[in-house]
């Protein structure tokens, strides 16, 4: 990957930084913040099922924060 100056991609990081910065569009990110004001616990889901599905959630709206 190339970055938009033709630099070489010198690192993990920041080829993560590119890519989330190309494929993340505000549309994707309404989408999944519209997904978190609907999540609720289900009956009977263990609340370390729901933790998790929250941090999942959370994690593809703020990657910085896994």
């Amino acid at each position: 990957i190339q970055t938009q100056l033709e630099q070489p991609v010198n690192s993990w990081t920041q080829f993560k930084q590119l890519f989330i910065h190309r494929f993340r569009t505000p549309e994707k990110i309404e989408s999944l913040r519209g997904r978190l004001r609907s999540l609720w616990q289900n009956d009977n889901e263990p609340t370390a099922d729901y933790f998790e599905r929250l941090k999942s959630l959370m994690s593809e709206i703020e990657p910085q924060t896994s």
